[in-house]
């Protein structure tokens, strides 16, 4: 198996580490992926740990047949834009680590796998460099708990820039203005999950081709939406509670 690494900032260095004594190499924005050495050869997966902008490149500079092999690492909800991509099939981590600048790793504890080909070996190599990471095969929940992130982000991203003010301090002493933007924002997070719940395992998910929402949706049970919805405003602890996260 030969790993590659697509960015050299902290997480990606962090995360080519992780594969000691020898290292996965490191590829830089805008360098070419390189093809497998000939058909059926041993492959491995590709960590893409660029930001969300330098995405269209890295998959521009990806040979087709090595496209299947890409492993995402981005937070926000990528659902959409991979499909388009036809890459809605793909290994996504949701990452909960952070790293300092000679690679060392601080576990969130909460970092998931899901999907495609590198699932099972990218939770086995990230618990190896000391990220706890649990492969995740429910669809949904992975899509629940991918918008439970970037609901937490933002909010507290911008409330910490606003005020001057730490994650923690946010937490204890501002949860009446939380669950306001909470109220805002958990709408449009709901409008998102409703929109890709209506695709669900329906073809174009694996595919990661163009969405059926329409005719998935007429035909998609209402009691079954009713539940998952449930589920999603429990789990977080209620609409107004999902700072707690």
């Amino acid at each position: 198996m030969h790993p590659i690494v697509i960015g050299g900032g902290r997480v990606g260095t962090a995360i080519s580490r992780m594969y000691a004594p020898r290292p996965a190499p490191i590829l830089r924005r805008g360098e070419a992926v390189p093809d497998l050495p000939r058909p059926g050869a041993d492959a491995g997966p590709i960590w893409v740990c660029t930001t969300n902008d330098a995405l269209d490149e890295v998959i521009a500079a990806t040979p087709q047949g090595r496209r299947g092999d890409l492993v995402f690492v981005q937070n926000g909800m990528l659902l959409p834009w991979l499909r388009e991509r036809w890459l809605g099939g793909n290994t996504q981590v949701l990452l909960y680590m952070a790293a300092d600048a000679s690679g060392a790793v601080t576990d969130g504890r909460k970092t998931l796998a899901h999907g495609g080909r590198w699932a099972e070996h990218a939770a086995a190599a990230l618990a190896g460099g000391g990220v706890a990471c649990r492969v995740e095969a429910g669809w949904r929940e992975f899509q629940e708990a991918v918008a439970a992130k970037l609901l937490w982000s933002s909010i507290f991203w911008v409330m910490s820039a606003a005020l001057g003010e730490t994650v923690g301090e946010i937490a204890e002493n501002r949860s009446e203005e939380v669950a306001a933007l909470v109220a805002e924002l958990l709408p449009l997070v709901d409008d998102y999950l409703d929109d890709v719940i209506a695709a669900d395992g329906r073809g174009d998910v694996t595919a990661g081709g163009v969405s059926h929402k329409g005719s998935v949706e007429a035909s998609a049970a209402p009691a079954e939406k009713e539940q998952v919805q449930r589920r999603r405003v429990s789990s977080s602890g209620g609409r107004n509670s999902v700072w707690r996260l």
